[in-house]
């Protein structure tokens, strides 16, 4: 019964990503107009949400590799079956009053509340910026013993604004708009050689509309994020909307 079980995975696997390769990247960024009212302040939080598959190369195991186009949200992966790719991790901690550095998975950055800094009402505000490199990559074998991978090196820079209102210390509605260009290369081994890297350019505008109640404290936001996607090689843009929710702890 084990067996049976493992082999009927691997084939559900093989169908639903087949021989291509994709990188993942997270909807949902929690970009609220706020930074800690004190210096040394900060946040930590869990967050979930959807994700935007982007898939690069076509087919890792042909000579040489296939790619035809990029495709979006056209395969899933272990990580999407099992919800990994819907996690993230958040972090945040105020060097100065109202600036602070922010980790956003593998993201570091920089976040500036230029409005309304420890007020517990009003309109408030904040840009941010910031920069990340990570690797993500496939392989399989087949059983004559010969195996395929896939890594790809993403280069990711972001730039946002974020306008809120402040209810009162404990609900925050807000608006925020983020622009992201990634640059990621590609190299595949398989049976027949080593192939790249290849190189791929491509930009996401995300606009939010959430909710959130500001630490320090209970940390807790819903966003919805609607997704305005752009990459060399793929036949047109696309669109996608991404609801995701966040818990944590402000100090």
């Amino acid at each position: 019964m084990k067996t049976l079980f493992i082999y009927t995975f691997l084939i559900f696997m093989f169908f639903t990503t087949g021989c291509s390769h994709s990188i993942s990247i997270k909807g949902s960024r929690f970009f609220a107009p706020v930074t800690a009212n004190e210096q040394w302040g900060g946040f930590a939080t869990l967050s979930a949400g959807g994700d935007t598959r982007v898939t690069l190369v076509n087919d890792i195991t042909a000579n040489p590799p296939t790619r035809s186009s990029v495709l979006i949200n056209q395969d899933v992966d272990a990580g999407d079956i099992f919800g990994i790719n819907y996690l993230g991790i958040e972090a945040g901690l105020s060097v100065v009053k109202s600036l602070e550095v922010y980790l956003d998975n593998s993201l570091l950055g920089l976040r500036w509340q230029f409005l309304n800094h420890g007020a517990e009402e009003g309109w408030v505000a904040a840009i941010e910026a910031g920069y990340a490199s990570s690797s993500q990559g496939r392989s399989f074998d087949v059983e004559s013993g010969n195996s395929s991978s896939a890594t790809s090196k993403v280069a990711r820079a972001q730039g946002g604004l974020s306008l809120g209102y402040k209810v009162n210390e404990h609900f925050l509605p807000y608006l925020s708009y983020i622009y992201e260009s990634y640059d990621v290369k590609t190299d595949v081994t398989n049976s027949y050689g080593s192939f790249g890297p290849y190189t791929d350019k491509g930009h996401h505008n995300l606009v939010s509309f959430g909710i959130m109640r500001p630490g320090p404290g209970i940390i807790l936001a819903l966003e919805y994020t609607h997704i305005f996607i752009n990459w060399t090689g793929a036949p047109k843009s696309a669109n996608q909307d991404a609801i995701g929710a966040r818990f944590g702890f402000g100090w």
